[in-house]
């Protein structure tokens, strides 16, 4: 603060920077709001700085919101073009009414059934998933395991896994004691 005569009155000068920062509020407002966003977008406004306490406390928290606004900005931007990726498909029940296509006299061909629906069978994967890439099916039920396999060797399919497992299956290999592939495996 300082003080100033100014029409034989005494006035208590607020501003510690006027040069940088004016004391008369529209003007003020404008050189706080430059320097704002200066500081945001560039990372500092080379001619205007805070020099009091008070005003580097509340730069340094303007700057730190910056930062939190551009990544809340950033996250709901990736999260807005994820959501554009991930399928409509979230569980079983989203599959109802739907033509699906599976591996005929398979164990997922059996749980279908049970499940009331009536899929369409094909006579191995390739086949099902040929019927989901035509159009004659909305999705592929299977195993698991299997499917993520197709899609490893066929990086340039379109298609993707998704929703929740509809049922665990364990897996088991019989093999005799002394069989030379049992550690193997």
């Amino acid at each position: 603060r300082e003080s100033v005569m100014d029409d034989g009155r005494l006035r208590t000068r607020i501003g510690l920077q006027s040069e940088s920062f004016p004391d008369h509020p529209g003007t003020g407002i404008w050189e706080a709001t430059w320097w704002s966003i200066s500081t945001i977008i560039s990372g500092g406004c080379e001619n205007k700085a805070p020099i009091g306490v008070a005003g580097r406390l509340i730069a340094v928290v303007w700057m730190l919101g910056g930062i939190g606004l551009t990544s809340c900005i950033t996250a709901t931007l990736a999260s807005a073009m994820i959501n554009t990726l991930v399928s409509d498909i979230h569980g079983i029940s989203d599959l109802k009414g739907q033509t699906i296509a599976t591996v005929t006299g398979s164990s997922t061909e059996t749980f279908l059934k049970t499940q009331g629906f009536t899929p369409k069978g094909a006579i191995d994967l390739n086949g099902a998933i040929e019927r989901l890439l035509t159009g004659g099916a909305k999705a592929v039920v299977y195993d698991g395991p299997m499917l993520r396999y197709y899609l490893s060797n066929h990086a340039e399919s379109p298609l993707q896994v998704s929703g929740d497992l509809f049922e665990k299956q364990n897996y088991g290999f019989a093999l005799q004691l002394s069989s030379p592939l049992r550690k193997h495996i």
